[in-house]
């Protein structure tokens, strides 16, 4: 429901006393949407700016489309990503002179010289169906250090499926290790 028929139903003042859980679940439905909504153009903004990165996923996440992806299934339900093959779109990236000239590190190559950052074209982004418009959404990743502590540090990686027809976004699989695993965003033998 839009916002116009909402306020409209709200104003015909038919629905008696039932009319307040019809209002509530409304705005819950759309609240839930404007969430999904963020999530989508918090995605698309990162595929933008993320190859940036001087120490990727360090402080912000770093976000690229995927090619390919292998994982594990753990105990039948949730897949673990052993590893995907990331690069960033061509016509999303936010500066493509420079991205093209390379920048000072990648989690694979460690602290050198700038490195190439992985370019691609955009149809080379893998897409798989949609869980909610079974519409075909893209494979997008998302790796990070989730825990910064003197205790130890976490890593994490999410694939993630980007809907751009009901922007719904899904997680398809993940990873977490005490240790950076950037060296697993490559495809193996690249």
């Amino acid at each position: 429901m839009d916002l116009r028929s909402f306020f409209e139903y709200i104003g015909a003042g038919a629905g008696g006393a039932g009319k307040h859980d019809a209002i509530s679940g409304t705005v819950r439905a759309m609240r839930e949407q404007a969430q999904q909504t963020l999530k989508a153009l918090e995605l698309l903004e990162a595929l933008r700016t993320s190859w940036n990165q001087p120490d990727p996923g360090k402080g912000t996440p770093y976000v690229f489309f995927v090619r390919d992806y292998t994982g594990d299934w753990l105990h039948g339900t949730e897949m673990r990503v052993t590893w995907c093959d990331a690069f960033f779109a061509r016509g999303f990236v936010s500066d493509l002179d420079r991205a093209q000239e390379g920048v000072r590190s990648f989690p694979w190559e460690g602290f050198k010289k700038p490195t190439a950052v992985p370019l691609g074209d955009f149809r080379e982004a893998k897409q798989e169906p949609c869980y909610v418009c079974r519409k075909l959404a893209y494979v997008v990743g998302k790796y990070w250090q989730s825990c910064d502590s003197p205790d130890g540090d976490t890593w994490s990686l999410e694939l993630l499926l980007l809907c751009p027809d009901c922007l719904h976004v899904e997680r398809i699989g993940r990873r977490s290790e005490g240790y950076r695993f950037g060296h697993l965003l490559k495809r193996p033998g690249r």
